[in-house]
């Protein structure tokens, strides 16, 4: 079996995801602030990696030796924009950087939003190819996470995805 990181692990996908993938038998590692609740990840087995997604120290140690990076961490509001930055766009590429870093560089998935593409009109889907054109601070800081992450595609395998509204 794999071994994953989760950043974002004590969130609502994350959680999700981390329970999942422990049901599959694989080992995981999370990178959680201290002031996370860890509870439901205890259960499961994971090595927990105390640190914040934007601490260069602690994004190293947690990407160190794994298989698979799921970055799910980020900032969905915030009294000033450069903290959302902070978040979605600078710890992304902390965990892109740590990544290429490593001897074997991990696969690397990004969970992004729809709000990075920005909308598009009634009845129209958007295509891959089509030049984003995000309408929010939290849409233009999850753009800049991807781009962040995208400087490293030659020496990470890496896949961004834009889930859009989450149940």
């Amino acid at each position: 079996m794999a071994k994953y990181l989760i950043t974002g692990a004590s969130g609502f996908i994350g959680g999700h995801v981390a329970e999942r993938l422990a049901s599959d038998g694989h080992q995981l590692r999370c990178l959680v602030r201290e002031t996370s609740n860890v509870e439901a990840l205890e259960p499961l087995g994971a090595e927990l990696v105390l640190g914040s997604i934007t601490d260069r120290a602690a994004v190293e140690s947690a990407v160190k030796d794994v298989d698979v990076v799921i970055h799910l961490a980020g900032m969905t509001s915030a009294q000033r924009y450069k903290q959302m930055l902070q978040v979605n766009r600078d710890g992304s590429w902390q965990v892109a950087r740590a990544c290429a870093g490593q001897a074997r560089p991990p696969l690397l998935l990004l969970v992004s939003s729809i709000a990075a593409a920005g909308p598009v009109a009634r009845g129209r889907i958007r295509s891959e190819h089509e030049r984003p054109s995000p309408i929010s601070n939290y849409g233009t800081s999850k753009r800049a996470g991807e781009v962040a992450v995208e400087q490293f595609a030659g020496q990470v395998p890496t896949t961004i995805v834009r889930p859009g509204v989450v149940f």
